[in-house]
């Protein structure tokens, strides 16, 4: 908003007289120029925060997916560590002590990946259906026999949080799914 006076004072300018900028005038028009300045700056930081965000949820994503899919090709291309895992989440007493380790180890890995996850979660980073891959997962696995014995025996391990989460998807009882 320009002073009235510098408005008036255009005003009264003859068209054949030649107009001159006093210091307060060139004051009010660097004002305008670094308040431009600055609403262009804003909207720059706003592209890439909104930039920002979106790449982390990329790389939530790609996370996600990473950590789990290791998980899952080292049991699916080992027969002796499909055959561990699955008998030991029926019923983990009919594992030896070493295969009630890598029971254990399988089952420590894939909690530490759902806690980031879920920790994706909280902080908005993790799209939803991601999300609920995750519930799923968790559900399947340790509302089994072999999930729940692991679950009683390491839930001190994670944070207050995700155990808070896991004791939950637990008292609920339901599996999405059969391992």
């Amino acid at each position: 908003s320009l002073p009235l006076s510098w408005v008036l004072r255009l005003q009264s300018v003859a068209p054949d007289q030649e107009i001159r900028m006093n210091l307060e005038q060139y004051s009010y028009l660097a004002e305008i120029l670094g308040t431009a300045t600055v609403v262009v700056s804003l909207i720059y930081l706003a592209v890439q925060v909104r930039h920002g965000i979106a790449q982390g949820r990329a790389e939530a994503r790609y996370a996600f997916v990473q950590a789990t899919s290791d998980i899952n090709m080292t049991i699916a291309q080992d027969k002796t560590l499909a055959s561990v895992w699955r008998r030991g989440l029926a019923n983990p007493e009919e594992l030896d002590p070493d295969e009630t380790m890598q029971l254990w180890m399988f089952m420590g890995q894939y909690c530490n990946a759902w806690m980031v996850m879920h920790q994706l979660h909280i902080d908005g980073q993790l799209a939803q259906n991601q999300w609920q891959v995750v519930i799923n997962d968790v559900a399947a696995i340790l509302c089994s026999a072999g999930g729940r014995a692991f679950w009683r025996m390491g839930r001190g391990a994670f944070d207050p949080e995700f155990r808070t989460f896991v004791d939950d998807v637990l008292d609920k009882g339901e599996q999405p799914y059969d391992m």
